[in-house]
């Protein structure tokens, strides 16, 4: 009988043992639940409020600031200038040339605007200078050439071709239609002191309007070259220059390879062109119509029968179309978002000197 009351003493220790066991264990789960739950609830809020923290300062009233001024100061500079809003639908960059469009750059009209003054801005009272350019849609070296700004802040304003530029008036001032923010930066070649212009056109959907803002500036980027060359690697180690950065693609490769290189010009060195240069582009006497692209049954006419020059152009000359029977047409089309801006490119013969290419360039 004693035995069996200390089996059930012994039983009944055991028993509230395990209890006690199990409770520890679930005040453990549940400690360790609460540090997830906690987590996840901080993770969760910290999301919500890095959210709405960029989208509410986003919409009350983010903009570019320029000449390097504060909101408040940049927003007087803005209202000093601004009449109206133009608002240009499609924008694309050849070379150092700009083109902005009201509706979409397509074979016709890479420019639709037949006059635009770049204004460079000022905090002071009295206006400062102006770039003014007469536009041709139909012709790519029509665009506005960047490079010729000095340094400073530009705003894009619209006339009529014929129409007096209004010194001391507010404008209609071109704004890109992005609900992303732009910023896109090209390099113009150095000078002879090596100074190069960093060009950077801004957009956003909060700011008054595009700026774009041009530096002197003694270094590219670190992933910008001056130049990409195309050709035979032993043609292309025979062209050295301390002067210019320049990419190096070999004719296996070369199409992609120039492709995603960053830059805005491109020459293609060809063994079998005796000519030094094959241009397709420089002047209004060129055949460098926007209407020569393809003709109704696709047929290949004027660039677009060079698949380097057609395809390094870039979106406004429509590359990475991937038309059937159309030479590379297809090549780039995977790569087609790292690079949309397009590079001068010319088709050289493969004995050209580096001074050559310089005059071809300068």
């Amino acid at each position: 009988m004693e035995e069996e009351y200390l089996n059930d003493e012994e039983e009944m220790r055991d028993f509230k043992r395990r209890v006690r066991q199990k409770k520890r264990i679930r005040g453990f789960l549940i400690v360790v639940n609460a540090i997830v739950l906690a987590y996840l609830l901080y993770s969760i809020g910290d999301m919500v409020f890095s959210f709405a923290t960029t989208y509410f300062t986003e919409k009350d009233g983010d903009i570019i600031l320029i000449r390097n001024k504060n909101e408040e100061e940049s927003k007087a500079i803005y209202d000093k200038y601004i009449d109206k809003v133009v608002v240009a639908n499609d924008y694309g960059i050849y070379g150092n040339y700009l083109h902005l469009n009201e509706h979409h750059i397509e074979n016709k009209y890479f420019t639709s605007f037949e006059r635009l003054v770049f204004v460079k801005v000022s905090d002071d009272t009295e206006y400062e200078s102006k770039h003014d350019m007469i536009l041709d849609g139909q012709f790519l070296d029509r665009g506005y050439n960047l490079s010729a700004l000095s340094e400073g802040d530009y705003i894009v304003s619209v006339y009529k071709k014929n129409e007096t530029y209004k010194t001391e008036e507010k404008q209609k001032i071109v704004k890109l239609a992005s609900s992303s923010p732009i910023e896109r930066t090209i390099f113009t070649l150095p000078d002879q002191d090596g100074i190069r212009k960093k060009i950077t056109i801004k957009n956003k959907i909060t700011s008054p309007c595009m700026v774009v803002s041009v530096k002197e500036v003694t270094k590219l980027d670190d992933d910008y070259y001056d130049l990409v060359m195309i050709g035979a690697n032993d043609k292309l180690d025979q062209l050295q220059d301390s002067a210019l950065h320049i990419k190096k693609c070999d004719k296996e490769n070369g199409l992609t390879c120039a492709y995603k290189t960053k830059a805005s010009y491109a020459i293609v060195l060809d063994e079998n062109r005796a000519m030094p240069l094959q241009s397709y582009y420089l002047s209004p006497s060129s055949n460098f119509e926007a209407d020569q692209i393809l003709d109704g049954n696709h047929a290949l006419s004027g660039y677009d029968a060079d698949e380097y020059i057609r395809e390094l152009g870039g979106s406004i000359l429509k590359a990475g179309y991937c038309i059937n029977d159309v030479s590379h047409s297809c090549e780039v089309t995977p790569d087609i978002s790292l690079n949309d801006f397009g590079k001068m490119t010319y088709r050289v013969g493969d004995e050209i000197t580096l001074e050559e290419i310089k005059s071809i360039l300068y």
